[in-house]
């Protein structure tokens, strides 16, 4: 019998890590690049009606999932919980990454932009991951050579390599790979 009482422990000591994500420009312009290279076409042509930003900070993706008419769920915790709730008043939940409260195959899309390099159990949460969407994810990742400063909860910086080990152990497909911006690595990935 597996007794979970101590990662519970241990993943509440976590969220003393946990710090908030105000929208910058940067972010923003690396994530309406993403949307345009890659869900605009797939949103018309694999009709994606749905997406869940896993970890969606204070709702930098929010405005792009409106233009492309695509349903939106957000999960995040602590200081942007509240941000989110107060300000975007959309769907948005304060729950962990690892744990979905989703029946299975609930979303055609799942966006997580700078949060698996946040997950003590990435692996678990790709799993998890897995299990709730239907078709599609969009993994983006530091780049494992930066210099995070103040980002005490980076728990896994990987290369490509390692995080590709983990997306195919997990059942996830890679189908389209970026490293063209020297900030991070971006993944989109299909379910096999």
């Amino acid at each position: 019998m597996r007794d979970y009482r101590y990662i519970d422990a241990y993943l509440d000591e976590l969220q003393n890590d946990i710090y908030a994500q105000p929208v910058d420009q940067q972010h923003k312009n690396q994530t309406k690049e993403i949307f345009y290279k890659w869900i605009a076409h797939y949103a018309q042509i694999r009709h994606i009606k749905n997406a869940l930003d896993v970890c969606c900070g204070q709702g930098t993706a929010f405005e792009f999932f409106k233009e492309f008419n695509i349903e939106y769920t957000g999960i995040t915790l602590g200081e942007d919980y509240i941000y989110c709730k107060n300000t975007l008043q959309e769907n948005v939940k304060d729950w962990d990454m690892h744990i979905l409260n989703f029946p299975d195959a609930s979303f055609d899309l799942i966006f997580a932009r700078h949060v698996l390099e946040h997950s003590p159990m990435p692996l678990l949460a790709l799993m998890e991951w897995y299990r709730v969407s239907r078709q599609y994810l969009i993994v983006v990742t530091p780049h494992c050579d930066n210099v995070i400063q103040g980002g005490k909860n980076h728990y896994y910086m990987l290369n490509p390599i390692q995080w590709k080990v983990l997306f195919e152990r997990s059942k996830w497909q890679v189908i389209k790979e970026d490293y063209t911006d020297p900030s991070e690595f971006r993944f989109m990935l299909t379910k096999l």
